[in-house]
């Protein structure tokens, strides 16, 4: 089979998958572009337990009028920043009233839905995976633990200071060759000016 044969088979095939193709898009067309009441989304139910607030959510709720006053004419985003930044100056036993809430906060919305699947079994898978999701965040971040990151940040500095210090001994035998060449390169000029 010669090379040109070979294409208009592959030309062909191609031509035939698009028009199968072409057909199931088309056919997919035929259904109605608005969606359906199987489709649209659920609304979340009015009367479902609120999820709990976060540490540092309560604590911003603590500061609000504190931040309000100090910085009247702040934008939301101002404001955000302020504290995120009050935040991260707290130490853990700042933080820990916080935390301590935010916990008894989880634990009454975890009965609370609880309770609410009961009175709506028709919705308890949905919220079901919501609950399960956080609490699988929350394992996840409780495995991490913020002083082993630090203890293997640690050596990078010094791997970059040996590699800065290999790199400067290296660039200084390379700054004496320039040196070196440079010398040769002017004493090469200086010979073609006598030549001249």
């Amino acid at each position: 089979m010669s090379k040109e044969e070979r294409v208009k088979k592959v030309i062909a095939n191609i031509t035939k998958d698009l028009t199968d193709l072409a057909e199931i898009l088309l056919s997919a067309n035929d259904t109605p572009a608005v969606a359906t009441e199987d489709h649209k989304r659920k609304r979340k139910d009015p009367n479902a337990p609120k999820q709990p607030p976060s540490n540092f959510f309560l604590f911003s709720n603590s500061i609000r009028e504190q931040v309000d006053k100090q910085h009247p004419e702040a934008s939301f985003t101002e404001k955000s920043k302020i504290y995120g930044a009050r935040w991260r100056k707290l130490s853990e036993e700042q933080k820990k009233p916080f935390t301590e809430q935010a916990k008894k906060e989880r634990e009454k919305y975890l009965k609370e839905v609880a309770a609410y699947e009961k009175a709506h079994p028709e919705l308890a898978h949905h919220s079901d995976k919501k609950v399960k999701k956080d609490s699988v965040k929350k394992e996840s971040i409780k495995k991490e633990n913020p002083t082993q990151k630090k203890v293997e940040s640690a050596p990078a500095p010094a791997a970059a200071a040996a590699a800065a210090t290999s790199s400067s001994s290296s660039e200084s035998s390379s700054d004496s060759d320039s040196s070196s060449s440079s010398s040769s390169s002017s004493d090469s000029d200086s010979s073609s000016d006598e030549s001249d």
